[in-house]
C-alpha cells in the first residue's frame, strides 16, 4: 500500500527568524554545490555552525526544490537502524502496513524533486551513508545536504569543509570600531543577546525554557505540561508560560491539522541545555520526558493494531491515543525486554515518539 502523507506542505524547515552571521563565502559555495551535485557535505569541529549554515543554505534554495525541503535532525538519535523511520516521519508519511521504512521513504521520493537535509551524521555515518546511497540510486529527483564532522563516502558526494571563523589577533587588538568586522565578535553579540533574553524571562519562564529544550522537534501543550511541570512549575500554569514564551519569540507556534504545536530554534535549544544541565535539572527532566512517549505508545498500541479503525486517524493526530480501540489492558502485552522489541512494535513506537516529536533517541528505552 502506497505512503501516504496527511498534510501536504513544502517542506519543514523551521522558520528563519535569526540573523545569521558571516559564512557569506560558504553560502555561495554550498549553493552552488547542491546546485551541482546529488550529495553535499558540510564538514567541521562540533560547535562550528555547521547546522546553521546548513539551515541557511536550505532556505536559501527552497524553491528550487518542488516537494520541499525537509530537515531530519538526527543528534539525538541513538538507534541506527531508526535512521530510515525517521526520515519516513519527518516526510509525514502514514503507511498502512508493516514495511521496510526504507521502501516507504523511496516510493515516495522516488518521482519527487526534494532535499533532504540530514543533520548531524556524525556518530551514525555508516548508516547515513547507507542510507543516502539507496535514496540517491532509486529517487533521481533527490539531493541531500548533510553535516557531520567526516564525510560520509559515498558515490557522488562533495565535500565543503566549514573552518572556524576568524578571531581578532589578541596581540595586535584593532580598534573598537573596526571590531564589527569580525564575524566572530558578532557571533559572541548574539550569544550575549541570547544571554539577555533569559534575563527577561521570570523565574517560571525560565524553568519551562530550560525544560522544554529536551524536545528535539516540535511538542503540543500536553507533553510540555507533563515534561516542564513541577519543581517550581505548577503543571497547570504551563500553558500560560508557553504562550509568553512566544510572545518573547523564545518558542515558535505552528498549527498542524487545526492543532498547536511548539518548537524551539536550535540555537535557543542549545542554550536551554545549558541551562537545564547547570540547574542539575537534566535527570529529572530526561526522566519524565521518556514516561510521557512510553505512556503514549503504551495507550496507542490499539489504535496501532491491524484492525483498528482509528489507525489512521491516530497517526494523523487526530484521534486522541486509547480512544480509538479497546482497552490497552485487552491485549496481551504492552511491554518487551531487551534492547530490540519485535519489529512491528518497533515501528509503532517509532511512530509514537517523532509523531509526538520526542526525541528519537527515546524509543530505545523499554517501556516497561
Amino acid at each position: 500500500m502506497a505512503a501516504l502523507r496527511v498534510q501536504p506542505r513544502p517542506g519543514n524547515l523551521p522558520a528563519d527568524t535569526t540573523s545569521f552571521v558571516g559564512r557569506h563565502q560558504e553560502i555561495a559555495a554550498a549553493k552552488g554545490l547542491v546546485s551541482q551535485a546529488r550529495v553535499v557535505t558540510l564538514t567541521g569541529p562540533g560547535g562550528v555552525g555547521k547546522t546553521r549554515l546548513a539551515l541557511r543554505v536550505a532556505h536559501a534554495v527552497r524553491r528550487d526544490f518542488r516537494d520541499g525541503v525537509w530537515l531530519v535532525e538526527l543528534a539525538e538519535l541513538g538507534d541506527p537502524s531508526l535512521l530510515a523511520a525517521t526520515v519516513a516521519e519527518r516526510l509525514e508519511l502514514r503507511d498502512q502496513s508493516f514495511r521496510a521504512p526504507i521502501d516507504i521513504v523511496t516510493e515516495y521520493l522516488a518521482e519527487r524533486e526534494v532535499l533532504l537535509v540530514l543533520d548531524n551524521c556524525e556518530h551514525l555515518v555508516d548508516d547515513c551513508a547507507r542510507f543516502t546511497s539507496a535514496v540517491v540510486r532509486a529517487c533521481p529527483r533527490v539531493r541531500v545536504l548533510a553535516t557531520g564532522r567526516q564525510s560520509l563516502g559515498v558515490y557522488g558526494e562533495t565535500v565543503l569543509p566549514v573552518p572556524p571563523l576568524p578571531t581578532p589577533d589578541p596581540d595586535r587588538p584593532p580598534p573598537a570600531d573596526a571590531l564589527a568586522r569580525y564575524d566572530s565578535v558578532r557571533l559572541f553579540v548574539e550569544r550575549a543577546l541570547i544571554d539577555w533574553s533569559h534575563d527577561l524571562c521570570s523565574g517560571p519562564e525560565r524553568l519551562v525554557r530550560a525544560r522544554a529544550s529536551v524536545f528535539a522537534g516540535s511538542f503540543d501543550l500536553a507533553a510540555v505540561e507533563h515534561v516542564a511541570g513541577g519543581d517550581g512549575v505548577p503543571p497547570h500554569g504551563v500553558p500560560e508560560l508557553v504562550h509568553s514564551l512566544v510572545d518573547k519569540s523564545i518558542l515558535q507556534r505552528e498549527d498542524h491539522d487545526g492543532a498547536a504545536r511548539y518548537r524551539m530554534l536550535e540555537t535557543l535549544r542549545e542554550y536551554g541545555e545549558e541551562q537545564l544541565t547547570a540547574a542539575g535539572d537534566e535527570g529529572a527532566v530526561r526522566r519524565r520526558h521518556r514516561d510521557w512517549y512510553r505512556d503514549l505508545i503504551t495507550r496507542a498500541w490499539p489504535c496501532w493494531t491491524i484492525a483498528s479503525p482509528g489507525r489512521t486517524s491516530w497517526a494523523s493526530g487526530t484521534t486522541a491515543p486509547g480512544r480509538c480501540g479497546p482497552s490497552p489492558t485487552s491485549r496481551p502485552t504492552t511491554t518487551w525486554s531487551g534492547p530490540s522489541p519485535p519489529p512491528g512494535r518497533r515501528w509503532a513506537s517509532t511512530r509514537c515518539s517523532v509523531t509526538g516529536r520526542a526525541r528519537p533517541s527515546c524509543s530505545k528505552h523499554s517501556p516497561g
